[in-house]
């Protein structure tokens, strides 16, 4: 088998459903021992440094309590040497022997008693070294001094450098007589690391490499495991030093019954000293504590992922011989499906469900097969339709053309399939257009289910046409389903409608409108409600010019009726020239013209009439060689804003005009219309 055959039947095998439902049960089976296995151990590790953080701390307090209770014995053995102390020995020079002859063994305790009276005067001192250094001298005066001023016991700690020296702490304690009077002062030193002060358990633990640190308020390093961190600063320290400057710097104590913090590496305990106002602290490393909770958590992980593939491959094994007949069901539903064999038999036996889900699909495949053959005999009418149809037919859907009869693209000026998948757009002449059209669409499906109107398509080669367009959806009240549209050519109808229009209102020589449209336009303007804004000076709608050519019967008469059409249509284009684009130019017959000047004031209506007599007598109307002078008489009517019938204007202006004629031509004169 080639690699290709190889790899084609791995993607099978892994599309294969008792994979998929095997695969479906491990990983769900997976997630679920993961998530328990995660929730368990960590739980315990919680709980594990719940009690660790607990211990911890109780055995740093036990262990500072020990420190506590050695200061305390030691400033208690410093008690007994002042209470031996007689104010006749502090007046008169004695030894210690003669001082303490019983206290000897408190006298071992310290490297040195120093004996001072309580005016200042240092009487003596006991000490194994016949010299102090000089730091040492100095801390031993300012603890004398100071316990000397406020009568209390004092401790300063540590004094001296480390290695070449011995650091030394120093306790005062005052010497009192009777009734408590200030005697003198006592100021003792012993080893920092002397095991009067630090228990064994302190000085030589370090908590199974934990380290164990004793640190005072000024954060000194009094008790390390290492030897050259001694007497060194607690912020110092690489990993966890930070963390215990952030405690000493935030201010107060911890208490001497312990406590315990969690940083992001370690667990730190801490208890106070009170009496030497230290402060010890046990610092932990949490991947080591946590470390055996961590291996057992891994190794719950590896057994419940094993004991989960165990149990998918078992449903996998069973999942294979169940699913067998769906497998051949599968089989046989392609060869239905790309029709490689019939649907009406080899399909596989079972029963229960499996068996009534076979027959169901091939209930359904034959279904199908006749549905398939109506399918066919119905494209094979749609497609002799749109190509024999002598109207224009287009299906859309989704603004794209998916189906065009043969006559609609020969109409639009395309090959037959051309258009197919272009957007609808192509057919208009505009996006303004395609715009105004779709909205117009929309609103007649709303309101009738149909479209039914007139619109204009550009062809291929650019040329614009009128079509009837009618349009409904394929399936009604389904907008998936697309529309079908059908349209003709009518551009020569509406050519001829337009014709047929304009010919009804305007006259055919001079391109005016005729008598019959003026008297509409002029019936309208009588009968609309204008604004104050638009009437004239007095409050009028307008005007009315009646004009009537002066000696135009002399050029029809002199150089004939051809002539006397030129004349007229000179004149027609003179009065256009003359007023707004909104003022009406009008033919009412023969040689008779009407000009309807809406909102415009008497005083502008007699210049423009006073304009046309004037340019109308200066026209030059030469016709053979001769030259033939005409005029113009006009009558001027004013538009009041009262109801005013048609008929009573027209013979208003026409009574101004003859009044006109008769004051002798070629002027104009006005003609009040009477209530």
């Amino acid at each position: 088998m080639s690699r290709f055959g190889l790899a084609g039947t791995g993607l099978r095998f892994f599309h294969a459903l008792p994979l998929r439902v095997g695969l479906a049960a491990l990983v769900p089976a997976l997630l679920a021992s993961a998530l328990g296995v995660l929730y368990q151990s960590q739980r315990s590790e919680q709980l594990a440094l719940a009690q660790l953080s607990q211990s911890q701390a109780a055995d740093v307090a036990l262990l500072a309590s020990l420190v506590e209770a050695r200061a305390e014995q030691t400033r208690s053995w410093l008690s007994v040497l002042a209470h031996a102390l007689t104010p006749a020995q502090l007046n008169r020079p004695v030894t210690p022997a003669e001082v303490w002859p019983t206290q000897r063994s408190a006298l071992r305790v310290f490297d040195f008693v120093d004996v001072t009276r309580g005016d200042g005067v240092p009487l003596w001192r006991h000490a194994q070294a016949s010299l102090l250094p000089a730091d040492l001298e100095s801390a031993v005066a300012q603890l004398r001094a100071q316990s000397l001023a406020d009568g209390q016991d004092h401790v300063l700690a540590p004094v001296g450098r480390w290695p070449t020296e011995k650091p030394l702490v120093l306790l005062s304690t005052a010497v009192r007589g009777p009734g408590g009077l200030l005697q003198g002062v006592l100021v003792a030193g012993l080893s920092l690391y002397s095991s009067q002060l630090m228990p064994p358990l302190v000085s030589q633990s370090t908590f199974q490499g934990d380290p164990l640190l004793i640190y005072n308020a000024e954060g000194r390093i009094l008790h390390h495991p290492q030897a050259a961190r001694l007497l060194g600063m607690v912020h110092d320290e690489a990993l966890w030093g930070p963390a215990l400057a952030q405690s000493l710097g935030e201010g107060g104590g911890v208490g001497s019954q312990g406590v315990s913090r969690q940083t992001e590496q370690h667990l730190i305990s801490e208890a106070d000293i009170p009496s030497l106002q230290w402060r010890m602290a046990r610092i932990s490393r949490l991947d080591t504590v946590l470390a055996p909770y961590r291996e057992m958590r891994r190794q719950a992980l590896g057994l419940a992922a094993l004991a989960a593939v165990l149990g998918a491959l078992l449903v996998l094994w069973s999942l294979r011989h169940l699913t067998r007949p769906l497998a051949l069901l599968r089989r046989r539903a392609r060869q239905v499906l790309d029709r490689s064999a019939p649907a009406a038999s080899d399909w596989p036996q079972a029963s229960g469900e499996v068996g009534e889900l076979i027959t169901t699909l091939r209930q359904i495949a034959l279904a199908q097969d006749r549905e398939h053959h109506r399918l066919r005999v119905m494209v094979g009418q749609l497609e002799a339709i749109l190509e024999h149809a002598s109207i224009g037919i287009v299906v859309t859907r989704h603004r794209t053309l998916e189906l065009m009869g043969h006559q609609a693209s020969a109409m639009l000026g395309y090959a037959p399939g051309e258009l197919h998948g272009q957007p609808a757009r192509v057919l208009y002449p505009s996006e303004a257009a395609y715009a105004e059209l779709g909205q117009q669409v929309r609103q007649q499906f709303q309101e009738r289910g149909y479209f039914d109107g007139e619109l204009m398509f550009r062809r291929q080669d650019g040329s614009d046409f009128w079509v009837h367009m009618l349009g409904r959806g394929v399936v009604p009240d389904d907008p998936e389903g697309g529309t079908i549209w059908i349209f003709d050519d009518i551009t020569a109808e509406r050519e001829a409608r337009r014709e047929l229009s304009w010919s009804a209102t305007h006259d055919s020589l001079t391109g005016l409108v005729n008598r019959r449209e003026l008297e509409a336009r002029l019936a309208r303007q009588l009968q609309t409600e204008l604004p104050a804004a638009s009437w004239g000076e007095e409050g009028s709608r307008g005007c009315l010019l009646f004009v009537d050519l002066d000696h135009f019967k002399s050029i029809n008469d002199g150089a004939g009726h051809a002539a006397g059409d030129v004349a007229l249509q000179q004149v027609a284009r003179l009065m256009e020239a003359q007023v707004r684009q909104s003022d009406t130019v009008g033919r009412l017959g023969g040689d008779e013209f009407a000009l309807l000047l809406p909102a415009c004031s008497v005083q502008r209506a007699e210049r423009i009439a006073e304009s046309l007599c004037r340019s109308i007598a200066a026209l030059p109307l030469v016709f053979e060689g001769r030259a033939y002078p005409i005029g113009c008489s006009i009558g001027l009517v004013t538009l009041d804003h009262s109801s005013r019938e048609v008929r009573e204007v027209l013979h208003a202006a026409d009574m101004a005009c003859y009044q006109a004629k008769r004051s002798g031509r070629n002027q104009v004169a006005q003609h009040a219309l009477t209530a």
